[in-house]
C-alpha cells in the first residue's frame, strides 16, 4: 500500500475527526476498542516506516501548534531510556506524520520467524521488524497478513539460561524457560540476547532476564 503524504493541519484535522466520531454515539459500541488516544508523531527515521513497525520515540516536536512526539529506528542510543511504540496500519514517509497504536494489544511486523502464544518479542537493530526480545508477548499470528504477530505489552521479568558464557559488561546468549506438554519448565529454543552489567555468567547458569530499557539484563540465579 503506497504512503498519503498530508499537511500537517490536514492530518490533525482527520485525526481530530476520527476519534469524535470514534468516541460519539455515531458509532456503535465496541468492546475490544482501545478508548485511550492515539499517540501523533513525525517520522525523524530518515526512513520508509512500514505498517505495524516497531519505533523508538526520541523526543517531541510542535509543529502548526500541534505536538508530535518524534521516533527513530530502533536502537538508538541517545534515547535508550525512551518508550517503544508500534505505527498504526499505514506506511509513513520520511518527516511525514502517523498514530501509533494505543495498546496494550498490538499488531507487529516481524522478522519472519516463526512465532507462537507465549513467545517474548522486542525491537530488532536497525529494523522496524520484531524479533526474540522482550517488552512484548505473542498471542498468536495474524491469520490474514503476512508477517504479523498479535501481542501484548509485557513488562514482567523472564527465567533463562545461558548458552554461552556473558562477560560483565558485555551481551550473550540466553534460552528462555517454557512450560512443555507435562507442566515443567525446560530451556526453550528461542535464543535471546542478554547483558550481564556486574559480573562474568558461565555458560549453562540459570538467570532471571530483567527488562531494561528495552533490552534484557540478566542476573545469575544463585
Amino acid at each position: 500500500m503506497s504512503a498519503i503524504t498530508l499537511k500537517e493541519a490536514t492530518f490533525k484535522r482527520i485525526m481530530d475527526a476520527v476519534q469524535f466520531v470514534e468516541r460519539s454515539r455515531m458509532e456503535s459500541p465496541n468492546q475490544f476498542r482501545s478508548s485511550e488516544a492515539k499517540t501523533y508523531f513525525r517520522n525523524d527515521t530518515g526512513q520508509v516506516i512500514p505498517a505495524y513497525g516497531i519505533i523508538q520515540a526520541s523526543g517531541t516536536a510542535k509543529v502548526s501548534n500541534v505536538n508530535y512526539v518524534t521516533v527513530e529506528r530502533p536502537f538508538d542510543y541517545a534515547a535508550a531510556q525512551s518508550i517503544y511504540l508500534v505505527n498504526g496500519p499505514q506506511e509513513v514517509k520520511v518527516d511525514g506524520y502517523g498514530t501509533t497504536q494505543p495498546g496494550p494489544y498490538y499488531k507487529i511486523l516481524s522478522d519472519g520467524g516463526t512465532y507462537s502464544a507465549g513467545d517474548r518479542i522486542g525491537w530488532k537493530a536497525s529494523s522496524f521488524e520484531a524479533t526474540n526480545g522482550c517488552l512484548f508477548s505473542v498471542i498468536g499470528t495474524d491469520p490474514i497478513e503476512d508477517d504479523i504477530v498479535l501481542c501484548c505489552r509485557d513488562d514482567s521479568c523472564a527465567y533463562g539460561k545461558t548458552s554461552a558464557s556473558i562477560t560483565a559488561g558485555s551481551s550473550g546468549n540466553v534460552l528462555i524457560w517454557k512450560a512443555n506438554g507435562s507442566g515443567n519448565w525446560s530451556a526453550g529454543s528461542k535464543t535471546h540476547t542478554a547483558y550481564a552489567l556486574v559480573s562474568n555468567i558461565a555458560s549453562g547458569e540459570d538467570v532471571i532476564l530483567f527488562p531494561v530499557n528495552g533490552r534484557w539484563l540478566a542476573t545469575e540465579i544463585c
